[in-house]
Order: structure tokens, then C-alpha cells, then sequence
């Protein structure tokens, strides 16, 4: 088999596994009545359009005309797009090398490899370009309706930078394959790919607040010193912008380069894709050796053991740096605020504590989800000899410890300058640590680790209660720390969702009616966290 049929064989293939994804994201891989589907996906749309109306509604009063003022914070806001999109095309070209078990039986047939690596390419940039798509998809037809129908050449731009930021991505990895070789590219891919998501984001926050501009970004790209470094308005940097209002030269030369960009990297890659697949697909199942070392049998603390198991799995989890790495960086920010605060009047306490409730909450609940849902080894930790309290217990203390790792650096910091703040903040996090870690162990089921990208999608009640417990809490800190006493109202909101999470469950009220129903032969499916 060769050419078009090749081709036409493993599109139809990859479509086929790009909607089982996206249905299985979308429904929890749950069977949805029609009716319903349409409803939620209505009232989202709806609810998006409404906020990107509210935010482009008051800059387009007067009219939008492309000059600095405009085109410095779309540009700016454009490049943090395609920084995103590059961080997150390299992490899937980094599973596609490692974690796609197809991969093998397709190389081995008489399938042409080129067309395999040329459809795997254009699927990432499409499932890249996809998701921005439709995240923008609301405020690109308010920019429309407010500003012109011109503004929808976004829809093409989009997939132009997606092209582009696939390209770049496979180029990248195949560096790193050939410079630090198939076993250490895993680990290293996902460092970059955060660190090129998080520089510049967090480099513009960064920027901003040692600025004095906040965290505001549109303050920080409208400020004199980015003003006065910004190229003219006839300049060609500003071309994927007045790409998006569609003018007609800077469309049609972004989205050529795009394609030629990616075209040119199917082609470069057309024989050497299947043999670093391969490769690498390999280098995943070998085993580690131990190094020389040996190892001595005792009797320890049980806990201890667990607590060190975890721990070690944590470490070794392959997967886990790229969506942790993340939320580690966004405390840099916050750190930064603390350190320009030193010696000044003001309390750094009131960004500080919300920023760093909302990454401790997240990270959190990721870890609690891998050490309680991820086990890999259930059955062998029942045959313990411990109650499964105890267990339930080590494993609580592994993803504290984890936390507190991360956040007591920045708490101690923020003691130096407030100590009332670093107080609020030690309480706050705590309190949002034990709630993530409750929610997840309430409706804790049986997964694999490698899900941990999609553990949202497993319950829907879940990951809601999850997000609202820690925006709450995130507010209640940031009103405390201030000594205001509305800081009363969203941790109130935290309780009553937390009680809502815990009768929700299987083991509240309503999840033992739920479990009970199911036993006596009612459907499960309609009884199940959604």
C-alpha cells in the first residue's frame, strides 16, 4: 500500500480516535440523552458569549482602530497564544513518541511510515488548533458583531499558528530525542513544554509587577516602556494581528506560513519520524536497572512506608511534571510581589494569598486523585496488615507533605513581611489542601494513572466542587488577609459546597441512594455523579 490510499486509511483512523477523545471528555463516558447535551452546550455558549461581551463591549465604543494602543495588547495577548499553543503541541508530540501503543502496529504494516508521521503531524496541529478555536470561538464573534465580519479571518489565523506551533514542536522534540537520546527526552520534553507555556505568562505578570503595574496585563502592554519598545504600526511584526482583523495581505501570508512551515517539517521528518518512534516506544518498556545498589530488608513504620511509596511514585510518575510544572510557576509572581513589597507600606498578603490558595488547591487535588483513584497496586495495599483508615491516612499525609513542600517557602516569605498575611495564608491553604483531598476521596474510584490529563472528566460533580471550593477559598484568604469581614461570605459558599460534595458522593445521603438504586437493578447511569 502507498499514496493516496495510505493517506485517506490513517486520516479516517485518526478522526475515529480524535472523536472517541473528545466524546469521552465531554460526556465522562457516559451515555447522554441528545436533548441534554444540547441544553448544556447551549447555556456554555451562551454564558461565553456573555462574558466576552462584557469584557470587548466598553474598548469598543468608540470603534476599534489599529493603532499602538490596539495593537500592543492583541499582539502581546497573541504571542501568550501561541506560547500556549507550542507547550502544548510539544507535550503531544511527546506522547505520540512514547505513549501510543498503535504506533508500533502501524509502522509494522505495509502501510508507507511517511504517511503515517505526515496524518500523526496534521493531527496534532489540528486537535491544537481545535481546542484554541474553540476557546476564542465566543470572543472572535463578539469582535465580529461589535467591530465587523472582518474579525472572523480569526478562524483562519488560528489554525495557521496551530500549523506553525506543530511544526516548531516536532522540531524541538526530535532536537532533544537526538541530543539527550530516547530515555531522557520524556522528562525533559515536558520541562520545556511547561517552561515555554508558563515564561510568558508568568514573564508578563512578572514584568508587570516589577513594573508596579499589578497583575494586570493590559496596564503592563499599554505602559511607556512597552510602548517605546513596540516596532511602528507599518511594521511586518504586527501582521498575524492585522491578520485578524482581516486585512488581506498579513491573512494570506500567515496562514502560508503556516502551511509551508509545517509542510516543510512532514517532509524533513518523512523518514526518520518511524525510526524515533520506534525507538522510543522502546526505550518506555525497558526496564531501569538498579545502579549497583543494594537493598537490605527491615521492619519499619508502616505509615512511613507508605508514605514513602507514594512519594517515589510521585517521583517517578512520567507524566505528572508537565501538568504540575505549571502551577509551580505561577507562584513566581506572587514570590515576586513579596520581594518588591519589602520595605514599603503595602501588604503583599492580599494577591499573594488568593494565588497561592488556587495553585496549593489544584495541585492538591491532582495529587490526592493519583495517590487514592491512580493506585496501581489496589488489591496488594488491601492485603496490608493496616486498617484501611490507616491507609487512607499515609496516603493523605504523602500529598501534604507534597504541598507543603511547595507552599511553606513562599508562606515563610510572606512571614518575613506580614506576618498576619502568612497566617491567613497558612490556614487558607491548609484548609483548601484537606478539602481537594476530601472531595477526591469521596468520589474516588479506579483509574489509571495515565488518565490523570482527563481525571476531570470522571466526574463531573467532582472537578465542580473541586474548581468552586478553591475559588472560594482563594476569595475568603484574599478578603481575610485584607481584615475585611465579607471574607464570611465565600467560605461560607466553601461549606455549603462542601456539604453538597459529601452528600453527593457515595458516602453522603444521596450517593448511598444512588448505590443502593443501582444494586437493585436500576440503571447505574442515571444515578451516577455526572
Amino acid at each position: 500500500m502507498n499514496g493516496a490510499p495510505d493517506l485517506r486509511l490513517i486520516a479516517a483512523h485518526e478522526l475515529r480516535l480524535a472523536w472517541r477523545d473528545l466524546h469521552a471528555m465531554l460526556t465522562a463516558r457516559r451515555r447522554w440523552k441528545t436533548r441534554t447535551v444540547i441544553f448544556w452546550l447551549t447555556l456554555a455558549i451562551a454564558f461565553a458569549h456573555l462574558v466576552a461581551w462584557c469584557i470587548i463591549e466598553p474598548a469598543s465604543r468608540d470603534g476599534l482602530v489599529l493603532d499602538r494602543d490596539v495593537l500592543v495588547p492583541l499582539g502581546g495577548s497573541l504571542v501568550l497564544t501561541f506560547a500556549v499553543m507550542l507547550s502544548q503541541a510539544i507535550e503531544q508530540v511527546t506522547r505520540v513518541f512514547y505513549a501510543r501503543g498503535d504506533l508500533d502496529l502501524l509502522l509494522s504494516s505495509p502501510i508507507d511510515a511517511g504517511a503515517v508521521s505526515a496524518v500523526r503531524i496534521g493531527a496534532i496541529a489540528l486537535t491544537s488548533g481545535g481546542m484554541m478555536m474553540l476557546a476564542a470561538a465566543a470572543f472572535i464573534n463578539v469582535m465580529a458583531a461589535l467591530n465587523g465580519v472582518s474579525w472572523l479571518a480569526a478562524y483562519l489565523v488560528l489554525p495557521a499558528l496551530s500549523m506553525a506551533s506543530t511544526a516548531l514542536a516536532v522540531l524541538v522534540a526530535c532536537f532533544l530525542f537526538g541530543a539527550f537520546g530516547a530515555r531522557r527526552t520524556r522528562l525533559i520534553a515536558q520541562i520545556v513544554a511547561a517552561v515555554i507555556g508558563a515564561a510568558f505568562i508568568v514573564g508578563v505578570n512578572l514584568a508587570a509587577v516589577l513594573s508596579m503595574q499589578g497583575y494586570s496585563r493590559v496596564r503592563f502592554f499599554r505602559s511607556d516602556g512597552v510602548m517605546a519598545l513596540a516596532p511602528g504600526e507599518s511594521s511586518l511584526f504586527w501582521w498575524p494581528v492585522r491578520a485578524l482583523a482581516g486585512e488581506t495581505a498579513p491573512l494570506l501570508a500567515v496562514i502560508a506560513a503556516g502551511t509551508l512551515m509545517l509542510a516543510g517539517v512532514i517532509a524533513f521528518m518523512h523518514r526518520r519520524f518511524a525510526s524515533i518512534v520506534l525507538a522510543a516506544s522502546a526505550a518506555s518498556r525497558m526496564q531501569r536497572g538498579t545502579g549497583g545498589r543494594r537493598y537490605r530488608f527491615a521492619v519499619d513504620n508502616p505509615a512511613r512506608t507508605l508514605r514513602q511509596k507514594e512519594w517515589l511514585l510521585l517521583l517517578r510518575d512520567p507524566w505528572l511534571v508537565s501538568q504540575s510544572l505549571m502551577q509551580i510557576f505561577y507562584l513566581i509572581p506572587p514570590a515576586a510581589i513579596l520581594w518588591t513589597q519589602f520595605g514599603s507600606g503595602g501588604d503583599p498578603g492580599i494577591l499573594v494569598v488568593p494565588v497561592l490558595v488556587m495553585a496549593t488547591g489544584q495541585l492538591a487535588g491532582g495529587l490526592a486523585w493519583l495517590t487514592v483513584s491512580g493506585e496501581d497496586a489496589p488489591d496488594l495495599i488491601a492485603s496490608a496488615p493496616l486498617a484501611p483508615g490507616r491507609i487512607l491516612r499515609a496516603k493523605v499525609e504523602a500529598v501534604a507533605g507534597a504541598v507543603g513542600l511547595i507552599a511553606l517557602p513562599v508562606i515563610i516569605l510572606l512571614a518575613v513581611h506580614s506576618p498576619h498575611s502568612a497566617a491567613v495564608a497558612l490556614v487558607t491553604v491548609m484548609i483548601a489542601c484537606a478539602a481537594a483531598t476530601a472531595i477526591q476521596l469521596w468520589f474516588r474510584g479506579q483509574a489509571r494513572r495515565s488518565h490523570f490529563r482527563h481525571r476531570q472528566t470522571t466526574s463531573r460533580i467532582a472537578a465542580l466542587c473541586e474548581a468552586g471550593v478553591t475559588i472560594s477559598l482563594a476569595g475568603a484568604g484574599g478578603l481575610w488577609a485584607f481584615g475585611s469581614l465579607l471574607a464570611l461570605l465565600p467560605a461560607s459558599l466553601a461549606a455549603g459546597i462542601m456539604l453538597m460534595a459529601w452528600r453527593l458522593g457515595p458516602g453522603g445521603d444521596a450517593g448511598r441512594r444512588m448505590y443502593r438504586a443501582a444494586a437493585r437493578g436500576v440503571p447505574a447511569r442515571r444515578f451516577a455523579p455526572a
